[in-house]
């Protein structure tokens, strides 16, 4: 184009036209430009990132939803939502209760304090994680009974007297999923 600006849409060094990643920020069109076309750092497709432009920026973000909508999976600052301590639950099959002991945004402890049947997949996915990791413990073990609304009383050592596929409490599957039976309480992971 007859000059040496590398901001305009042809970058001299090269004798190309402009593109998102090539490092040069082009004037007008581009904010910033990293010199990648990764969209999870801090310039995706050559705009400053921000809390609901849809891409995750590692280690500044835990979710990135595209919106700043709280209640929908990823708060509305882009934090993770869990569910709260206390959050009460019936199994879908079994209608058997449960209750949130804790969580943050990688981890849940579940707590059944009936020791009844349940389908931790389906109940994990529900409250936003993947799915179960350990479950088990004896009623000394359990992570504790929701008393109110928002404290979590009579919590044990929360160890797991099982936790496979193919070990005790496994009761087999149904439809829904996998079944664990004549358990306390288990974990939700991402």
């Amino acid at each position: 184009d007859g000059n040496d600006d590398d901001t305009d849409a042809c970058i001299p060094t090269f004798c190309t036209n402009a593109v998102c990643g090539d490092g040069h920020i082009q004037a007008g069109v581009e904010v910033c430009d990293d010199g990648n076309v990764e969209e999870d750092g801090a310039c995706p497709n050559c705009q400053e990132a921000f809390c609901g432009d849809g891409f995750v920026q590692d280690g500044v973000e835990d979710c990135d939803d595209g919106n700043n909508v709280s209640n929908d999976g990823c708060a509305a600052d882009c934090t993770g939502e869990f569910p709260a301590v206390c959050t009460t639950g019936n199994d879908p099959g079994t209608n058997s209760p449960w209750v949130v002991c804790s969580a943050n945004a990688n981890q849940a402890w579940i707590s059944a304090n009936s020791g009844g049947n349940f389908h931790p997949v389906v109940i994990c996915q529900s409250l936003g994680y993947n799915t179960v990791g350990q479950w088990g413990g004896t009623c000394g073990n359990v992570c504790g009974y929701c008393q109110g609304a928002t404290s979590c009383m009579n919590t044990g050592s929360m160890q797991f007297d099982f936790g496979n596929w193919n070990g005790s409490g496994n009761c087999g599957a149904d439809a829904m999923g996998p079944i664990i039976c004549n358990t306390v309480h288990w974990t939700c992971v991402n």
